[in-house]
């Protein structure tokens, strides 16, 4: 399964917002595919976004420079 985009207005980063989200999105995928996948910036890069996905044990497989910036490649192996 793989999560193409997510965007949280700055108003309310940190309230919990995206995790709630995110619970949602991976109790769906789960019921489609045993691995979920995503991409984040890392030219130019979006430390608040890797550590969030960090946390919620998403881990780098890879990455990838073919769309003009380089990206960090995750995934995580949905129970």
């Amino acid at each position: 399964y793989y999560l193409d985009r997510v965007v949280v207005d700055p108003s309310v980063r940190r309230t919990g917002i995206a995790s709630r989200l995110y619970d949602e999105i991976e109790d769906r995928a789960r019921a489609l595919a045993p691995v979920m996948c995503l991409e984040v910036n890392l030219d130019p890069p979006n430390e608040p976004s890797l550590e969030f996905h960090r946390r919620r044990g998403f881990v780098e497989v890879g990455q990838d420079a073919a769309t003009g910036h380089r990206v960090s490649l995750m995934a995580k192996t949905l129970d």
